[in-house]
């Protein structure tokens, strides 16, 4: 085994508790060992839910070196961000029982200049000290030097040193080489088995390990079949829909009709509730009645004026009920399919009228405009725009006019990684945007298709109030 700087019981127990990482536990162990010679930035970098966060706690706090941790999705700002390293860093000294020089405390850190003038007064009498950034690639408000600026802090202090958990690295995001980086690629299917299958839930209350086992893993295997490559692609998706299906699909061996050995047959009974997204669980899909409440009143109303009305709509609610079904889709993936719709919709000729910063801050100054004087026209203008735009069939449009609509609407900025890459090909899993053109090749992504958006106009308006965007000013008359 290649040496370590902890003992073979602290290894052991890394190991056992982060399953197959014990090679990324012996690269990130030997980069921060006391005994050696550190280097001042380190990435981490991998997919959601690989184990990043978790095993660079746990390898710091194994050695004993004082560090923090700051998780950038919980600042607003960058000087949230900066104020909060702050106090994270001073807190940790206190719990090391290293002292801080008199009148040095403070909350107040408004530039990259301040925090390195800052750190470099705190940290005088402490011999070595990690600083862990959690997701600073998705900071939001951050300008682009940020990164570059953070990883030249040794210029200054020596005795720091900047871990970075990315996402997603690339080779020009520090602006200098020779940084170290420690992938932690996703689990495989092999992986994921082993990982999960160390807590199976029971069959029988009063049953025996044994017996659960063999059937825990063999479902976690089809589960991994059915989701793994859609909606469950990471660890903790694929628990969340093993658990949430594990109860209806062992039903039958809990009633006597299946052995525990029967796993085929058992298999082969409950296909159908593989086949639906129900172990996708609530929270990845919620219904209309949360999505769209305005619509939901509005028709509660109309059924209240006709009765006979109501009647029939009843009758038909389970019919149409399916196709009222909103995805609760990942933040990013929203506006994604928000800008699929739109590119569907709009013609390319209106997309500098609708998606160029400075057009739209002047078409909303002469919009004011134009409501103090003829409100009545604008309003009949929107009124027929909503009516008819539903009704219209959706055209096609290239990926890369969809990623310009995408950066021109999503708040903040976002660079065309392997994540929104992914995402994109869930969407087309999920068929909410289907290719247009035959035989463009098996890459989804591929930019020489054209693609179309496979949803509706109520179905965009509910999601894209979810995430607070006024799809009804982006779309073309």
């Amino acid at each position: 085994m290649t040496s370590t700087p902890f003992s073979e019981p602290s290894y052991a127990t890394l190991t056992s508790k982060f399953p197959c990482r014990a090679k990324q536990i012996r690269q990130l162990s030997l980069l921060v060992d006391p005994s050696l010679p550190n280097p001042p930035t380190i990435v981490v970098h991998g997919l959601t839910a690989t184990g990043k966060s978790s095993v660079t706690a746990a390898v710091l706090s194994a050695l004993n070196l004082p560090y923090a941790i700051i998780k950038s999705q919980e600042c607003i700002t960058t000087r949230h961000l900066l104020e909060r390293t702050i106090g994270a860093v001073e807190d940790a000294l206190a719990v090391a029982n290293i002292p801080i020089p008199q009148g040095l405390q403070s909350t107040r850190c408004e530039s990259i200049s301040s925090l390195c003038v800052q750190l470099q007064d705190v940290l005088k009498q402490c011999p070595r000290f990690v600083l862990v950034l959690d997701g600073i690639d998705h900071q939001r408000e951050a300008p682009s030097t940020l990164l570059p600026s953070l990883a030249r802090f040794h210029e200054s202090i020596s005795n720091l040193t900047l871990l970075f958990i990315l996402t997603h690295s690339s080779p020009t995001l520090f602006h200098r080489p020779g940084i170290p980086h420690i992938h932690f690629p996703p689990y495989t299917r092999p992986q994921s088995i082993h990982i999960l299958s160390h807590d199976p839930p029971r069959i029988f209350p009063d049953g025996a390990d044994l017996e659960d086992l063999p059937v825990w893993n063999h479902f976690l295997g089809t589960i991994w079949d059915v989701f793994g490559k859609t909606g469950a692609r990471d660890l903790v998706s694929l628990r969340r829909a093993a658990l949430t299906l594990w109860p209806a699909f062992v039903k039958p061996i809990v009633e006597g009709q299946f052995g525990t050995r029967d796993y085929t047959k058992l298999l082969v009974a409950q296909r159908r509730l593989l086949q639906g997204e129900a172990g996708l669980g609530d929270e990845n899909m919620v219904t209309a009645e949360d999505v769209q409440p305005e619509e939901q009143n509005g028709e509660d109303e109309k059924e209240d004026n006709d009765k006979s009305e109501a009647t029939t709509d009843q009758a038909t609610t389970p019919i149409a009920a399916p196709k009222r079904t909103a995805y609760d889709l990942p933040f990013y993936s929203k506006y994604l399919l928000i800008a699929a719709y739109l590119a569907s919709h709009n013609p390319p000729s209106s997309d500098m009228r609708f998606f160029s910063s400075d057009t739209t801050s002047r078409r909303r100054r002469r919009g004011a405009l134009v409501d103090t004087s003829h409100g009545s026209q604008t309003m009949n203008s929107r009124t027929r725009a909503k009516l008819l735009r539903p009704h219209l069939p959706p055209s096609t449009f290239p990926l890369e006019r969809m990623f310009a609509i995408f950066h021109a609407i999503v708040p903040d900025r976002v660079e065309r990684t392997i994540d929104i890459a992914t995402q994109v090909a869930t969407l087309a899993s999920l068929r909410l945007v289907v290719r247009a053109t035959a035989g463009a090749g098996k890459d989804v992504l591929d930019r020489a298709g054209k693609w179309r958006v496979n949803v509706g106009w109520e179905f965009i308006r509910g999601l894209a109030r979810t995430v607070g965007f006024e799809v009804e000013e982006r779309v073309a008359d």
